[in-house]
């Protein structure tokens, strides 16, 4: 999924969706998201997550879940602020349960 602003790509965010192996249902993972530096702090990221989310819920999605540098700080906080938490001390991976 892309945001356009005024046609210009602004970001864009990429879902991965797999079965779960020990329950019935699927977990999605939000392989990639950009934002061009020119609009990063404008809410750009976050409607780009959300609109994830919104698929990985059409899709029958139990869990979500961000892999992340250590490095990336502000992606971070971005997640947090998405209800995201920190589940892995040696590299940054956040879960969001949907039910």
């Amino acid at each position: 999924m892309g945001a356009d602003v005024r046609g210009e790509l602004a970001g864009v965010v990429v879902l991965h969706v797999s079965p779960l192996l020990k329950v019935t249902g699927k977990w999605a993972r939000l392989v990639a998201l950009v934002v061009d530096e020119t609009y990063r702090g404008k809410g750009i990221g976050r409607r780009l997550v959300e609109a994830a989310e919104g698929q990985a819920e059409e899709l029958g999605c139990l869990r979500r879940e961000v892999t992340s540098s250590r490095k990336r700080d502000d992606a971070h906080r971005l997640y947090r602020r998405q209800g995201y938490e920190d589940a892995c001390e040696r590299s940054a991976r956040f879960v969001k349960l949907l039910r």
